[in-house]
């Protein structure tokens, strides 16, 4: 999976992840994968490792299961001219990453009579400390989307931050994160904003084994976005 902003988690596996998915504040798109290229470099200064890497591509989703919060039926989305670029640097128990990403969407239910387009921008910074015993990862990201065809733009400011401390086979960890809306035009859209907190704990089977426990506390800030709620997950994850 192509994961836009932060490498909180690596191009790896679950497996390495403090949480049970991604926070879904700043990685719930629609689209989450891309069919493209990129080209990556990496060199070091002194003491500091660098690495950038620029890409591009498409991305068709024929039934949108991010838009059935939204519309009933099936919703076609096109992530069109995918473009960005990102920069990480990394020196002992720090790392910083700053992405920029654009692309034109189309978005259609004939169900609703929806043929939408859309230009998207958005870009973000995650910085980072692992400290063996302990880690912190924390990540900022704004999404801009100016829909044209409808006459409004919105722009939807983001965070997550969290903390973790490995005891042996044992990681707990506690996450807070937010998603805020802010809408060009009310009387076209309405925004939409919400926060969450959450509490993990991880136990390493083996190298390649991990089982998860999470409880997510989820506020809607707005009160237009399905109301409170609290979930409970279980996860087992292993690599082959």
């Amino acid at each position: 999976m192509f994961h836009w902003f932060g490498k909180l988690q690596n191009e790896c596996c679950t497996t390495s992840y403090p949480w049970i998915s991604p926070p879904p504040e700043l990685y719930g798109w629609d689209a989450t994968n891309y069919n493209g290229g990129s080209l990556r470099f990496s060199t070091s200064l002194g003491d500091t490792n660098v690495a950038a890497s620029v890409f591009g591509g498409r991305e068709s989703i024929d039934k949108s299961p991010y838009n059935k919060l939204y519309l009933a039926g099936n919703t076609q989305v096109t992530w069109d001219n995918i473009v960005g670029s990102d920069l990480e640097l990394s020196n002992g128990p720090l790392t910083v990453r700053a992405v920029y990403m654009r692309s034109n969407i189309r978005t259609v239910n004939a169900d609703a009579a929806l043929d939408d387009s859309a230009g998207l921008k958005a870009y973000g910074i995650a910085a980072n400390l692992d400290f063996d015993d302990w880690f912190v990862l924390s990540e900022i990201t704004k999404l801009t989307r100016d829909n044209s065809t409808q006459g409004y733009s919105y722009a939807a400011p983001t965070f997550t931050v969290g903390a973790g401390v490995r005891l042996g086979k044992w990681t707990p960890f506690v996450n807070v994160a937010q998603y805020t809306e802010e809408s060009s035009d009310l009387s076209l859209y309405t925004p939409q904003s919400y926060k969450r907190t959450s509490a993990t704990l991880r136990y390493d089977l083996d190298s390649r084994s991990t089982v998860k426990a999470q409880i997510d506390k989820h506020t809607d800030t707005t009160n237009n976005f399905g109301g409170n709620t609290t979930v409970f997950r279980l996860s087992f994850d292993r690599v082959f």
